[in-house]
C-alpha cells in the first residue's frame, strides 16, 4: 500500500514584501495553469519580429519554447534554428537565454516542446527499442538542465500516423508512424519519467514532462486505438489537449475551428470515424477523463488563430456548414488559410464581415459575402466559455497556441482574459503528479502555514522546495510525529514524499 500523504495550504495574512510584484499579480491565479506556445520562428517578420519582452509575464503560469527536434539515428535533442534559439540578441544568448532569465522574475516555469506537426518524423524510430528511448531521454535531460529548462513537452504528431512531408513547409519530415508506436509512446513517457526524475533529484530540483493530446478522437481511440492514456498518464505531469484544428481547409465542407460542444445541425459523417458528434473540446476532454487521467492533469486548448476556406455560399447560415475550397499557400497572413486572432478581431465590427456566434457549440465565425470567405476561429467569447467549462469540470488548466497570435499585435487580450477568468475560478492548489491526484488535498486557510500530515506507519521524509528548486526544508514524519507545521512567506512551493513526485501548493495572502 502506497503512503498517504495529506497536503494543507494555509495562506498567509499578508504578503511577504521581500515577493516580487509580478510574483503577487500571479498569485491568484496559480491555482490554474495557464501555458503559452512561445514559437522560435516568432522573432521574423511574418509574426511582427515578436520576442521574449512581449511576453505578457504576470499572466501566465508556464511557457512551452516551440520547437526542438531528434536528431536521426543518434535520437539527441537540438533546437530546429540556433539563432533564434541560443545566439540571437544583445547577450547572444538566443530566445532561450533570454526567455530563462526572464522568468526567474516572474516564476514561471518553461518547458522545451520536441516535434510538432513538421518534426515529429523520428519519433517512431526512436521509440521503437529501449536505446533509443534511452538515448533520447538522456539528451533530454543534458538538455533542459544546460538551458534551464524546467521540463520536456512531447508534441509527438502523432503515434501510428502516417503521412509524407508537405514541400510547401520547410523542414517538414512528415510522419512514419507504425502500430507499434501505441505502446512504444507510453514506454518513452516511462523512460522519460525515469530519466527526469533522477536527473531532478542529482540537480536538487523537479522536472516536468508535459504531453500536447489529440483533440481528434480518432488519433487516439477511434476506431482504431493509437494511444494508451490509462497506462501513460501516470508518467506525465499534465496533458495540453489539442481542442482546436477540428476543422480547417482540408475539408469541403466549412466548420467549427474549436467546438467546444457539438452542433446537432453539423453536417459531418458518423462513420467511419464520427466527425459529428466527437470532434469537439468536451467529448475529447470526456473521453481522456474516461481513461483514467485526473481532471487536474487536463489543459484545455485555445487557438490564437482562425482557418478559412474560399468560395462558400451564404446558404443561409452565413457560410457555416457549407461546400467550401482551401485557401492558397499564400493567400492569407499565415500559410494554409490561417490569420491571427488581431486580424480577425479587426473584421469583427468590420461592416464586409457578418460576425456570428454559434451558442450551441461556443465558437465564433465570420463571413465575407462578397469576397465569400469563412473564417472560423477561437475569440474572447469562446475562451472565456473553456475557462468557465475548466473551472466547472475542474481542469488543471487552459494552454494556448500561440503568443503572437493575441490582440492587437504583440498584445495580450486573450492572455489577460485568461488570466482573469481563471483568477476567480478556484482556491485549490495545481496538483502536478499523478501519485497525489488519488486522493484529495486538504485545503484550509489558517495563518501563513504549510500544515503537512502523513497516514503512514513508517517514516515519510518530506522536502520542501521552493519556486527556483532550492531546498527550503526537510523533515521526517512517521507514527511519533505525524504533523508538521511550516511557516513560510507567500509563495509557489513543492512538497515531496520520500521519491515520489512533488505537489505543487501555493502559500497565498489575503
Amino acid at each position: 500500500m502506497k503512503r498517504m500523504t495529506t497536503i494543507a495550504v494555509c495562506a498567509a495574512l499578508c504578503l511577504s514584501a521581500s515577493l516580487h510584484a509580478p510574483v503577487q499579480a500571479r498569485e491568484a491565479a496559480l491555482s490554474k495553469r495557464i501555458i503559452g506556445y512561445y514559437i522560435n520562428w516568432g522573432m521574423y517578420a511574418a509574426h511582427n519580429q515578436y520576442s521574449p519582452q512581449d511576453i505578457p509575464w504576470t499572466k501566465i503560469t508556464h511557457i512551452n519554447y516551440a520547437f526542438a527536434e531528434i536528431v536521426t539515428s543518434t535520437w539527441a535533442l537540438q533546437g530546429t534554428d540556433d539563432w533564434a534559439d541560443i545566439q540571437c540578441g544583445t547577450l547572444q544568448n538566443g530566445q532561450i537565454g533570454q526567455i530563462n532569465t526572464l522568468k526567474k522574475q516572474y516564476g514561471v516555469k518553461t518547458m522545451i516542446s520536441v516535434g510538432g506537426w513538421t518534426r515529429s518524423g523520428n519519433f517512431s524510430a526512436m521509440a521503437a527499442t529501449d536505446g533509443g528511448r534511452c538515448a533520447f531521454a538522456r539528451s533530454c535531460a543534458k538538455y533542459i538542465k544546460q538551458y534551464g529548462f524546467d521540463g520536456v513537452d512531447i508534441d509527438w504528431e502523432y503515434p501510428c500516423f502516417v503521412r509524407s512531408p508537405d514541400p510547401n513547409l520547410t523542414g517538414d519530415e512528415g510522419c512514419n508512424g507504425v502500430a507499434a508506436d501505441k505502446s512504444n509512446y507510453t514506454l518513452m513517457l516511462q523512460t522519460l519519467r525515469t530519466t527526469l526524475d533522477s536527473a531532478g533529484k542529482a540537480d536538487g530540483t523537479t522536472y516536468y514532462i508535459s504531453i500536447a493530446a489529440p483533440g481528434g478522437y480518432d488519433k487516439t481511440d477511434g476506431p482504431v486505438t493509437f494511444q494508451e492514456p490509462d497506462k501513460y498518464n501516470r508518467y506525465i505531469d499534465w496533458m495540453n489537449v489539442m481542442s482546436y484544428d477540428f476543422h480547417g481547409g482540408w475539408d469541403s465542407t466549412t466548420g467549427h475551428l474549436a467546438a467546444l460542444y457539438q452542433n446537432p445541425r453539423d453536417p459531418f459523417p458518423t462513420s467511419p470515424v464520427d466527425i459529428k458528434d466527437k470532434y469537439n473540446g468536451d467529448v475529447i476532454v470526456r473521453f481522456y477523463q474516461s481513461k483514467g487521467v485526473p481532471s487536474a492533469k487536463i489543459d484545455i486548448g485555445a487557438a490564437y488563430y482562425g482557418r478559412s476556406w474560399k468560395k462558400v455560399d451564404d446558404g443561409g447560415t452565413s457560410g457555416l456548414f457549407q461546400p467550401g475550397l482551401p485557401r492558397d499557400f499564400y493567400e492569407t497572413t499565415w500559410n494554409y488559410g490561417v490569420e491571427p486572432y488581431y486580424t480577425l478581431r479587426g473584421w469583427e465590427t468590420n461592416s464586409e464581415y457578418t460576425y456570428r456566434y454559434d451558442s450551441v457549440a461556443k465558437a465564433p465565425y465570420l463571413y465575407n459575402p462578397s469576397a465569400k470567405l469563412f473564417y472560423t476561429y477561437d475569440n474572447e467569447q469562446s475562451i472565456s466559455d473553456k475557462c468557465d467549462y475548466t473551472a466547472s469540470n475542474q481542469l488543471g488548466g487552459v494552454f494556448f497556441w500561440e503568443f503572437t497570435g493575441d490582440y492587437p499585435s504583440k498584445g495580450s487580450t486573450l492572455t489577460s482574459l485568461i488570466f482573469n477568468k481563471l483568477s476567480s475560478a478556484s482556491d485549490v492548489p495545481c496538483v502536478a503528479h499523478e501519485t497525489f491526484l488519488r486522493r484529495t488535498p486538504d485545503v484550509r486557510a489558517s495563518g501563513g502555514m504549510l500544515v503537512v500530515s502523513s497516514h503512514a506507519s513508517s517514516r515519510t521524509r518530506m522536502r520542501l522546495y521552493d519556486i527556483s528548486g532550492r531546498l527550503m526544508n526537510s523533515f521526517v514524519l512517521d507514527g511519533d510525529a505525524p504533523i508538521r507545521q511550516v511557516r513560510l512567506p507567500a509563495g509557489l512551493y513543492f512538497c515531496r514524499a520520500d521519491a515520489q513526485p512533488a505537489i505543487k501548493v501555493v502559500v497565498r495572502g489575503e
